[in-house]
């Protein structure tokens, strides 16, 4: 399998977030949220590149259970098959996905360094609002059955969330395992309020799921006609009118 080991780039106004927890299907936040027996928000207290272990203040814990100071392992982050590189340094603020507590230590799963009190917010925000979910989500992924009730749910709460994060996670799970799965016909109740948004990254992902229809339904295509007339968005203005022009034009010449 391959990995994605990519830094974390998270601009302070959160217009741009670039956790590779939202942005990469692997390693995905739904995913190590099913996976990780505790998430924390913590402050690393000490980081031992030599001994590859170090401790943590948990500042907050999103599942599981963990508080005070923990003891971690595996600090370092694999880069090649010879290098390697500390995850985190002393003082920073991270989220953590741990494994269980073996001898009072508990395994670093995957972790993001968070810059500033926003960032921290925003991803806290954004874990409280995805882990009810993040079975289904990541079921999606792996191709296993689709539990259609849960799912539907799933995507519309997060669809119409205010969190940056959040949105831009959908963004990416509808444009890639939701395309492949499912047909969009019949999920406009979730798809034309991600047509809709303001966030560039869920436009996106509607887009790509747009492109499944055989025929756009009439609420689909004004939508996409108001994409494809946004100059403040070039990017999705061209895919949109593609989407019209190749999905659009066969349909009006059969009429």
């Amino acid at each position: 399998m391959r990995r994605y080991w990519i830094p974390v780039i998270l601009l302070a106004l959160l217009a741009q977030p670039a956790a590779a927890l939202i942005f990469l299907p692997e390693n995905s936040l739904e995913s190590m949220l099913v996976r990780a027996d505790a998430v924390v928000i913590a402050t690393i207290t000490q980081a031992s590149e030599a001994t590859n272990r170090g401790t943590a203040k948990v500042d907050d814990t999103l599942k599981g259970k963990a508080e005070g100071t923990i003891n971690l392992n595996e600090i370092m982050l694999r880069v090649t098959r010879t290098e390697r590189k500390p995850r985190f340094a002393a003082g920073d603020r991270v989220v953590l996905f741990l494994g269980p507590a073996v001898d009072d230590v508990r395994t670093v799963l995957h972790s993001e360094t968070l810059k500033n009190d926003a960032e921290v917010n925003t991803m806290k925000g954004c874990i409280l609002e995805v882990q009810p979910f993040a079975a289904v989500l990541a079921d999606l992924g792996l191709k296993k059955p689709i539990d259609e009730k849960g799912l539907r749910e799933a995507l519309t709460k997060l669809t119409s969330s205010k969190n940056g994060y959040s949105q831009i996670l959908v963004g990416r799970i509808i444009g890639t395992h939701l395309t492949q799965r499912l047909p969009p016909a019949g999920w406009e109740d979730v798809l034309l309020p991600a047509l809709q948004s303001k966030r560039r990254e869920l436009v996106q992902g509607a887009l790509k799921w747009t492109a499944k229809y055989e025929r756009i339904p009439p609420a689909a295509r004004a939508t996409l006609q108001a994409i494809a007339a946004n100059k403040e968005e070039p990017a999705l203005a061209k895919e949109a009118r593609g989407l019209l022009d190749r999905v659009e034009a066969p349909t009006t010449r059969n009429q």
